[in-house]
């Protein structure tokens, strides 16, 4: 990426200290995961394969890519915007080498090669497969460009990678109105263009979008909002972009700049569409993370090779800027986080994060240039280099103290967790919120409704809309059957989440924007209220585990076969305590309470026999 050690050495260790890099799902590990270490070996090995021509960079670089896309649909898009890189390249005037052919060539060839195993694997034709990618478009359309001849394309770069690149749109729409556009990605393209509808920001009216479109924009295609860029991309990365853009102040400069970004390496365009990507998809933070830092590191170089151009009043101007920027991100860091829902203060601060690792190299090529008359120059310029590292070190630290750690914030989860792991509830089917179900999973082994993942497939998803519907719209009885025929035994009520009118909780997705007095989540969400359900059972944790209650609240399922089976052994007990047979008696009134703890003879039956109120716990008796 760059021949310059210095910014190699800053890029490699921004990217490795950048929590955007660092931080990963691990108890509901993604293929991004997998993924994004195939990519960056792919475009390494491009970049270097143009630099160095090799048909050995070149294969790895086809071979990581193939790899990535099977494993990870969501390479597609970035080798889209390489060959939207490309093709900037080539309409700003780039040469074509026999090294950028023979990269293009094997790229296309992984693409077409992944294709094809994606539909042999899956049951689905070439043909709806390549319909239901967009993201292809820009590779073959570079793969013309390059090979095309003079003689029947237009003499003028941009016109001509213009021209080529309609073409293949056209084609593509023709072949993507007669196929299956679902076949292979989905909702995902349909998701894309409903945020971009809506400027990727959540509408507040539910109605406005699909229930698919709803549960993906919550979970699995969450939009990053200016708290999660500030966490992902702190003070180390704001610089970047404001550090290039800077070098427009001087005419010198321009020229240069401008070839920087479109003729000599597609980082720029990849870094601006890695962040953007992030900003859709906050799980795409690891590939905007790989990105951004190696902009870093070449932003730099950059910096490096051109600072003597700088004029005195341009280094000032620069100077400025960079000055000012520090504060800025400094206050967007240290202060309170600013609201999503403006769309303006959101851009302009997102955009900030581009990265920062150049903020050093300007300052310091601006300070050197400003003061190189003077004798005491490199000791001043050593100790403002020194000054800076210290800030962005301080505030740096403070953010992580400020920001407590996740077992803190979330105690009730924690005391909740190891109630169930103590309760032994290993294969019991809980309904929980999708966010729990993971924890669940793992640290009780017990399973969910819905899983982990609703998302993925679309027998889950409709199962969980059943359930969000009767519980925020129909009754008590309707969601203990749907809930028995699932064979779950009992339900995790999230009382934080349940009335809450966020955007992001499961009142937004049932679409429930009038709540009836008598559905289960009002019933559930009151303690005196809950006095009244007959179909569900409040199950009170041990003394050490009452912590939980300030958020959960755990009911047993009381299914009509319960409740037979409760007044049957109730009374079967009642007869065998007439007959004087207490064992038999004790036995079936402690079944009967089980079944059913809301069952009156069950009840008057056990208190009757042991003398003390019946304990329901997780596990039974």
């Amino acid at each position: 990426m760059t021949r310059d050690r210095r910014a190699a050495l800053f890029g490699g260790g921004a990217h490795a200290l950048t929590p955007a890099a660092v931080f990963a799902p691990a108890l509901s590990p993604t293929p991004a995961n997998f993924a994004v270490p195939l990519v960056a070996a792919a475009f390494i090995f491009g970049v270097w394969s143009v630099r160095r021509p090799g048909w050995r960079k070149t294969i790895l670089s086809a071979a990581a890519f193939g790899v990535a896309v099977v494993f990870w649909k969501g390479a597609w898009t970035l080798f889209f915007f390489w060959g939207v890189a490309e093709l900037i390249r080539l309409a700003a005037g780039g040469k074509i080498t026999s090294a950028h052919k023979r990269l293009w060539l094997a790229l296309n060839s992984a693409a077409l090669a992944a294709l094809a195993a994606v539909s042999m694997t899956r049951g689905i034709s070439l043909f709806d497969v390549v319909a239901a990618n967009p993201f292809i478009l820009t590779g073959p359309a570079v793969l013309a460009a390059h090979w095309v001849p003079a003689k029947l394309a237009p003499s003028a770069p941009p016109l001509k990678t213009l021209l080529i690149f309609s073409v293949f749109v056209i084609l593509w729409s023709l072949v993507a109105v007669s196929a299956d556009s679902t076949a292979y990605f989905g909702d995902a393209t349909r998701l894309l263009s409903v945020k971009a509808s809506f400027f990727n920001v959540k509408p507040s009216d539910p109605a406005l979008l699909a229930f698919s479109d709803r549960l993906l924009w919550n979970y699995a295609a969450r939009s990053a909002d200016v708290y999660a860029v500030r966490l992902f991309f702190p003070v180390v990365f704001v610089f970047s972009a404001i550090a290039v853009l800077s070098a427009a102040v001087s005419q010198r400069l321009r020229f240069r700049l401008a070839k920087w970004c479109f003729l000599v390496h597609p980082i720029p365009v990849m870094a601006l569409a890695a962040f953007a990507a992030f900003l859709f998809f906050e799980d795409w933070h690891s590939v905007a993370a790989f990105f951004t830092s190696v902009f870093a590191g070449c932003a730099l170089f950059f910096w490096l090779r051109n600072a003597k151009l700088l004029r005195r009043r341009e280094g000032l101007a620069v100077l400025a800027a960079m000055l000012i920027g520090l504060t800025l991100c400094a206050f967007a860091q240290l202060g309170e986080p600013f609201s999503s829902g403006n769309i303006l203060i959101s851009t302009i601060i997102s955009l900030q994060f581009l990265g920062v690792a150049a903020a050093s190299a300007i300052i310091t090529a601006a300070v050197v240039k400003l003061v190189s008359k003077i004798p005491i120059a490199k000791t001043f310029a050593r100790l403002f280099i020194v000054a800076s590292v210290i800030t962005i070190i301080v505030v740096e630290l403070q953010v992580q103290l400020r920001t407590p750690p996740y077992r803190v914030q979330n105690p009730e989860t924690a005391v909740l967790l190891d109630w169930m792991s103590k309760e032994n509830v290993v294969n019991t089917k809980f309904s929980c919120p999708p966010a729990l179900a993971p924890l669940i999973e793992t640290y009780a082994g017990a399973r969910t409704l819905p899983p982990s993942r609703p998302w993925k497939s679309l027998e889950s998803a409709e199962k969980y809309r059943k359930l969000l519907n009767l519980t925020y719209s129909g009754t008590e009885g309707e969601l203990a059957e749907l809930l028995a025929e699932n064979k779950v035994e009992y339900l995790v009520f999230d009382l934080a989440a349940a009335l809450s009118k966020s955007l992001f909780g499961p009142r937004y997705l049932a679409e429930a924007v009038d709540i009836p007095t008598l559905c289960p989540v009002t019933l559930m969400s009151s303690s005196q209220k809950r006095r009244k359900l007959k179909r569900f059972f409040e199950i009170r944790p041990p003394q050490e585990s009452e912590l939980s209650l300030k958020r959960f609240v755990v009911f047993k399922v009381v299914s009509r076969r319960n409740r037979s089976d409760a007044i049957k052994w109730a009374l079967e007990s009642e007869r065998f305590a007439r007959e004087g047979n207490t064992f038999m008696a004790a036995r079936l009134a402690k079944s009967a309470i089980f079944a059913d703890p809301n069952c009156d003879i069950a009840d008057i039956m056990y208190r009757k026999l042991y003398g003390t109120p019946p304990l329901i716990r997780l596990r039974g008796f």
